[in-house]
């Protein structure tokens, strides 16, 4: 009896399987896509709050530029008024001043014109006419303001013709519902002419 050499059954031992592939997930693509839209959201705020933010700056400049402007141009206008008169003319002189006067100035004005001042132009047969006006507007809020002005003019009458003066008024103004009005007038500085001088001087102060 042949004995053949017995070969063993091959044992196949089977391929290690490979591990599945992870399966791909939506996670990390939608944390970017959310951190983007937050990104984007954000700087639309930003956008936003910069925008009313320069509105309002703009809004705040255009008042106070605008407030400024319609001191100056009231402080300017009590200045001329103040030193344009013709004895001829007075009450047309007087009512130039009160219009654009309010409170204890309106009031003392009034009271040292029909008291004497008018009588003095009159007798010295006075004519005063401003030649330049300059405003320097100081400080100014929706309710009040502050002003100098100078006022360079010349004046005529028995003491001589065309004698030049300047004076410096200083103003406060109140704004009400019609517009700016000269609260209180000071004279920083009478003219340079004795008449001139005297009309400044002469001025009530609020």
């Amino acid at each position: 009896m042949t004995v053949q050499d017995a070969t063993p059954d091959e044992t196949v031992v089977p391929a290690a399987a490979e591990p599945p592939e992870p399966l791909a997930t939506e996670t990390a693509p939608k944390a970017r896509h959310n951190g983007l839209k937050i990104a984007v959201v954000v700087l639309a705020g930003v956008c936003l709050v910069l925008s009313v933010l320069a509105a309002n700056l703009s809004a705040h400049n255009r008042d106070t530029e605008g407030r400024s402007a319609a001191v100056r141009r009231v402080a300017g206008a009590m200045g001329t008024a103040m030193l344009s008169y013709d004895y001829q003319h007075l009450p047309q002189a007087k009512e130039r001043v009160v219009k654009l006067a309010t409170g204890s100035f309106k009031k003392q004005y009034r009271e040292a014109f029909d008291g004497g001042l008018d009588q003095l132009y009159k007798l010295t047969k006075q004519h005063s006419e401003v030649r330049a006006v300059d405003v320097y507007v100081g400080d100014v809020s929706s309710s009040d303001a502050t002003a100098i002005v100078r006022v360079d003019f010349r004046v005529s009458g028995v003491g001589g013709n065309n004698r030049p003066g300047t004076a410096f008024f200083e103003l406060a103004l109140v704004h009400s519902s019609g517009g700016w009005l000269v609260d209180s007038l000071s004279a920083i500085n009478a003219g340079n002419d004795s008449s001139g001088g005297s009309t400044a001087t002469t001025t009530p102060a609020g």
